[in-house]
Order: C-alpha cells, then structure tokens, then sequence
C-alpha cells in the first residue's frame, strides 16, 4: 500500500504522503474521535490520490515509507524492516508502480469422479387380493410392488498434476485482472457402477388403481468396482478478476480473492478388461481462487493458492459398443498451485 504519515501540533494535524510532501488540507480538531476521523479520512484520500498517480512512476520512483521502520532508498530494507515493526501491511511498489505482470505455477489437482446417472422400472407386480363384485366394486382390493433402479456409473481418478500460466494488469490499488491457460492431468484407477433399487408396496381399493396408499418402501445399495487404465486432461482459457487485501497478522503477506469465466477442452480415454472409453467435449467452465502472495523483491512475488473450477455436463462414449453413454454430472477439479509473480512495470 501507499503510506502516509503525519504530525501533530496541539489541535492541528498535517498529512504527509509517501514522499513526504504535505497533503492539501488541515484539519482542526476538537476531539480524540474528530482528530481520528480526520486521520481516516486524509488516509483514504491521500492512498486513492496515491495509487492513481502515474507521475512518479513515469519517473520511476517507487514510493518509500516514512518513519523508523523505512528512512533509506533501499527497497528490501525498508520492505522488511517495516514488516518487522508491523507499520507496513503491503508490497511497497506494486500497486503503484507495477501495473502488468506474468506468473507461472504448478502444484496438485484433484479431479472428482466423471459420472452419469440415469433411472428405470424394473418391474410393477400386481396382485388381486379381491377381483370385487360389478358395477361398484365396492369390495374390490389389490397390491401392487414396483420395482426401479437408479443407476450410477462412471470412473474413479487418482491424484494428478495441474500448471497454468498467466498475464495480468492491476486496474486499481486493490483490483487487477488477467487472462490464464491451465493444463492438468489425472490418471483413472477404476470404473464403479453403483445401484439403489426400490421397491415400493401400495394397497388399491379401486380397479381404476387410483389414489392408492403406500405400505413400505424399501431401498437396497449396491457398488462394485473394476480396475481401470487411461487417463483424463483437460485445457481451460479463463478470464479472471482478483480483489487484493491485506491480513492483520500477516504484516508481509497479501491475500486475494478472485472468480473467472472461460472454457475447458476435455479429453480422455478409459479402458476396462472388457471395454475401451472416451470422453471429448469443449465446455463453459468457472472458477474461484483464494490465496496469498509474498513479495521476495522489488519485482518478483511468491504465491500460493487453491482454485476449484468447475465445468458443466460432457458426454461419455463406449467405443468397443459405438454407443453414447449419456451426459455426465457436472464435473470438478479442485487444485493447489504453488508458483511465482514477475512484475513487468517500473
């Protein structure tokens, strides 16, 4: 952040920029609360009019902090030194000098399982327990057992590797945006089917078999699964905007939210003892970030961060049969990248 200081002289304070030049405007104070909220409000004034300002950075100064914690013209020491006595909460020149960067990082993806859900009846069973006499039926009385089957199946993942890399631009003290390509990769280790049959028991009072009552519903599970081989990767193009801030116990350390939008090409192919498996599809995908970020000097960051991105329905294939196995749920990679900044302004 842009840093401010400032003096007092009984019940008048000045404000000073990170330059040491007396910011426009003194305020007279009659109070504790007023002299704080005159502080607060020349602060917020003099970080906006700050971090707006591109003529010391044309000129390729970068802003140094006042005081004990930073009195010299080295970036490092006065970066650390004011960490140290917490009086800095912010990388010294990045928000106002340092407007385009690039990074590059890789680390860990988790894929959850690629599957598909689909629903039928087995079988209705109808059973007469008294036919009823013509024309009311009044006596009449049956039960009926239905049978249906909700079936899931789809292919187990082990733990892969992602990459991605990214060029970006700071639109604002606490905002910037970037465009990012991502790669990851995770190996199948198993295909799973996975059934839960129903049988529900209703009692009919009426040979129309309308406005029956239910006796029982009983559900039974079960799972089986077969090694599998292949692997899946997928190649995402996201847009994405981060918002900046500050932690209070982490003095040299930004952390970041950020969200994106773009499009994820997936490609894979799976095979089990008995039959070979492809999937193929381009699709919207979305993502959400949380991080943080160190600064190691005046141009090069450290970061690291968790990014889930998700992508919307896909199909499957069985190519032994040539047949479509149907769309699969939405899919999800949840990931951990570790990787480096580079500032590319002055």
């Amino acid at each position: 952040m842009c840093l401010w200081d400032y003096v007092e002289d009984r019940n008048v304070i000045v404000l000073f920029d990170s330059l040491g030049n007396p910011i426009v405007g003194v305020c007279v104070v009659i109070s504790r609360f007023a002299l704080s909220l005159c502080v607060l409000i020349f602060a917020t004034s003099s970080i906006w009019a700050q971090c707006n300002h591109e003529g010391s950075c044309v000129q390729g100064i970068c802003p140094q902090p006042l005081g004990s914690c930073g009195n010299n013209n080295d970036w490092k020491d006065n970066f650390f030194n004011c960490c140290k006595a917490k009086q800095f909460d912010g990388p010294i020149c990045d928000p106002c000098c340092s407007r385009p960067y690039f990074s590059f990082a890789g680390g860990y993806n988790n894929l959850n399982a690629i599957n598909n859900t689909t629903s039928f009846s087995d079988a209705t069973i109808i059973d007469i327990i008294n036919p009823g006499s013509p024309p009311t039926f009044d006596d009449f009385l049956a039960e009926t057992t239905e049978v249906s089957t909700v079936r899931e199946r789809g292919f187990l993942f082990d733990a892969g590797y992602a990459f991605n890399s990214a060029i970006g631009y700071r639109v604002h003290r606490v905002v910037r945006v970037e465009a990012e390509l991502g790669f990851r990769e995770n190996d199948v280790t198993a295909y799973y089917t996975e059934d839960s049959v129903t049988t529900t028991r209703t009692i009919f009072d009426n040979p129309n078999f309308t406005n029956g009552s239910v006796l029982d519903t009983n559900t039974i599970r079960s799972r089986t699964e077969d090694p599998a081989t292949g692997a899946v990767r997928s190649y995402s193009s996201m847009f994405n905007a981060y918002y900046d801030f500050s932690a209070p116990r982490l003095r040299c350390c930004n952390l970041y939210l950020a969200g994106g939008l773009g499009m994820s090409y997936l490609d894979g192919e799976m095979s089990t003892a008995t039959t070979d498996y492809s999937v193929s599809s381009t699709s919207f995908a979305y993502q959400l970030i949380f991080g943080g970020n160190l600064p190691i000097t005046q141009k090069l960051d450290l970061f690291a961060d968790y990014r889930f991105l998700g992508m919307s329905r896909m199909s499957i294939d069985d190519v032994t049969s040539n047949i479509s196995l149907g769309q699969t749920e939405p899919i999800a990679n949840h990931s951990v990248f570790f990787g480096v900044r580079c500032r590319l302004g002055r």
